[in-house]
């Protein structure tokens, strides 16, 4: 069993719900890591644990001090074993004489999870972007128009970052493309807003496509509150 696995019932508690960072490594960026013999997840994983004590906010912005804080970085485009894969691998779990047959079950079943609707342990908190310099400039030039209120130009940016490679990539620039839509019919044209609910409800497909549920119903609710609004005021304007 891996030495890292938690011994006491309290370790066991914060291993299981360490939140979950998705990772987004273009080839480019890989391949550089490869030359090691690790992928960038790999890479990288050993910092993303401190020993020491560190405070973070809680929803209600009160400070929460913890030990042993843990992330677990998460390959976006890994898939999860087909469930013939996954029955074989707790399996072999049993095999293993020097620990608690148990306790080597229990780290292979929760390895082995993968996001589902009625469980939140692997559903992904936020995302990192390992890309090369051309992708770095468009989000770069991203910030550069919206600081200033150039919303729609923004949003076109966002959309050629797309693709059919990666549904969460897509999903996560179809996102902010909606939401440069709407700050851009704030500001300006109305008719803005009917490209948000569009793109947030592609937005809410590619998230649902990526095995993200919750934030795909989350696109589809925010999406749906601007077209509620949008019909609204075209009612009160025919009443009128």
């Amino acid at each position: 069993m891996d030495s890292s696995f938690p011994k006491t019932a309290k370790e066991y508690i914060q291993w299981v719900f360490s939140p979950h960072v998705g990772v987004f490594c273009d080839e480019e960026a890989e391949n550089s890591c490869l030359r090691n013999n690790l992928k960038f997840v790999d890479l990288i994983q050993p910092f993303c644990k401190l020993p020491d004590e560190v405070g973070i906010s809680d929803p209600n912005r009160c400070l929460i001090t913890l030990k042993n804080f843990r992330l677990v970085l998460q390959d976006i485009n890994t898939k999860p074993p087909v469930p013939a894969v996954a029955k074989k691998i707790l399996k072999v779990s049993f095999d293993d004489l020097s620990t608690p047959w148990y306790d080597k079950w229990k780290e292979a079943f929760h390895q082995l999870q993968h996001p589902f609707d009625h469980e939140f342990t692997k559903h992904l908190l936020a995302c990192i972007f390992a890309t090369n310099l051309g992708i770095r400039l468009l989000l770069v030039a991203c910030e550069v128009l919206q600081a200033n209120k150039q919303h729609s130009e923004a949003a076109m940016y966002y959309i050629k970052l797309t693709s059919e490679d990666s549904d969460l990539l897509s999903a996560l620039m179809l996102e902010q493309a909606a939401s440069c839509f709407l700050k851009a019919g704030l500001v300006n044209k109305s008719g803005m807003r009917r490209k948000f609910a569009f793109h947030m409800t592609l937005a809410g497909h590619r998230y649902s496509k990526a095995g993200q549920k919750l934030l795909s119903l989350r696109a589809n609710v925010l999406a749906s509150k601007v077209m509620l609004l949008l019909l609204l005021n075209c009612s009160q304007s025919v009443a009128c």
